[in-house]
């Protein structure tokens, strides 16, 4: 045991002298492969279910197991590539990152990092560093300290802790507050430390946990263009996890959207928002999420149209003769459009003759260059994005014009995308 304890060490050493360059930047192939990924935590309810017969807990599933936190999770993480877990709490994205991590068993599946299976591997062996919400700073230790302490416990020379904390610090403008303990600290520096702490250990993996939610919103959009960049001057993989979709879509290569324990969609943030693969993403994805209303797919003569809350208009050219759209005429289907896609002035529309919405004001909020409209349009409320100059005042009659050329058609008992 000892003998294969003494190689790991010796391979690690290898592994990060061969990726070390400019103090602190790094490169192994990381790639991180997930595969039939499971977690099932027990629980003493599950013994009441009938055998075979799930059952649901909240939005999760009760088996005989126990309740399935996280099933059927599939995703490959190429080499370098900055990641985002996102969704709604108790989708079972933080308890993927902690699977990852090595902080929680694997139920089932199997887990790569890089050429090698990792499921029953500690974290200390794993070659990844994990950045968590809370910062988990030692609150008696300077900032110096802190950054050094992991070092220290594997036995690294003095002279390269001291490098390798003075070049992260530099990279993270740290330098003038080594001297310093957390609680001199502002929230930004304790999430720069936390960072630095991380970097130089030289991991293969970058995980963090919500690491920008204690922080507030300008701070916030200050760390996200920090994190980006170091992701772009590490060159190494990051695996993120976020509840916010801005920074999802902000700073992501590619976005894992995850509902109830699976992934709903895998994609980069302009496919996901162009191209939702089901009503829940699309309603999840954008700021004001997508307008889903009910409707119904009808033919008069040649023509397909679309009858929406007492408005009949009629389908784009382009999705006349899609082949999927025969078999839902004079079914019920749900429209998507996105708030950008309702305006107030007709003009904007490239047709002769728009489609109308006859809606009552229930609210508008001023955010600056731009508005956001709510509206009644037959018991349903819609979000329109309209200029900043537009002035409405609540129960305000108007007339909203859709953009046809951009609607999305779900089926409205699977909520899968039909079209768009």
């Amino acid at each position: 045991m000892e003998t294969c304890r003494k190689a790991l060490r010796l391979r690690r050493a290898r592994d990060r002298s061969m990726r070390r360059q400019n103090g602190y930047s790094l490169y192994i192939m990381a790639e991180v492969i997930l595969k039939n990924l499971k977690k099932v935590y027990p629980n003493a309810e599950s013994k009441k279910a009938k055998k075979g017969e799930p059952q649901k807990k909240g939005n999760l599933q009760i088996t005989d197991e126990g309740v399935v936190a996280v099933q059927d999770f599939n995703l490959h993480i190429a080499d370098k590539e900055f990641i985002v877990l996102v969704g709604p709490s108790g989708c079972g994205k933080s308890t993927t990152l902690r699977m990852i991590a090595g902080l929680e068993d694997i139920s089932g599946g199997t887990l790569k990092i890089g050429d090698r299976v990792v499921n029953d591997l500690p974290p200390k062996d794993r070659d990844i560093a994990m950045v968590f919400q809370s910062y988990a700073l030692y609150p008696h230790m300077t900032v110096y300290k802190n950054m050094a302490f992991g070092l220290q416990l594997r036995r690294v020379p003095k002279a390269e802790i001291d490098r390798k904390v003075r070049t992260a610090a530099q990279a993270l403008e740290l330098t003038a507050y080594l001297d310093r303990r957390p609680r001199a600290l502002s929230g930004g520096q304790r999430q720069r430390v936390a960072l630095g702490r991380a970097m130089v250990r030289d991991p293969a993996v970058f995980l963090l946990d919500e690491p920008l939610s204690n922080l507030d919103a300008k701070l916030r959009t200050e760390m996200r263009a920090r994190i980006a960049e170091l992701h772009r001057e590490l060159g190494t993989t990051f695996v993120y996890v976020t509840h916010d979709q801005t920074e999802a879509m902000t700073m992501a290569d590619r976005i894992v959207v995850m509902l109830d324990g699976k992934i709903q969609q895998a994609d980069t943030p302009e496919q996901l928002y162009a191209h939702p693969c089901n009503v829940f993403v699309a309603g999840f994805i954008g700021t004001p999420p997508m307008n889903i209303l009910p409707g119904r797919l009808v033919r008069r003569g040649n023509a397909l149209d679309l009858q929406v809350l007492g408005t009949e208009v009629a389908l784009p050219r382009r999705l006349q003769n899609h082949a999927k759209l025969s078999a839902y005429v004079d079914r019920d289907v749900l429209l998507g459009l996105r708030a950008e896609d309702l305006s107030t002035d007709p003009a904007q529309l490239n047709t002769a003759a728009p489609a109308t919405f006859r809606v009552q004001v229930e609210m508008a909020e001023r955010m600056g260059a731009e508005t956001y409209l709510y509206a009644d349009l037959q018991g349903r409320r819609v979000i329109a994005r309209v200029p900043g100059t537009v002035s409405f005042q609540k129960d305000d009659q108007t007339v909203l014009y859709p953009n046809m050329e951009a609607l999305h058609l779900f089926d409205p008992e699977t909520e899968v995308c039909i079209c768009d």
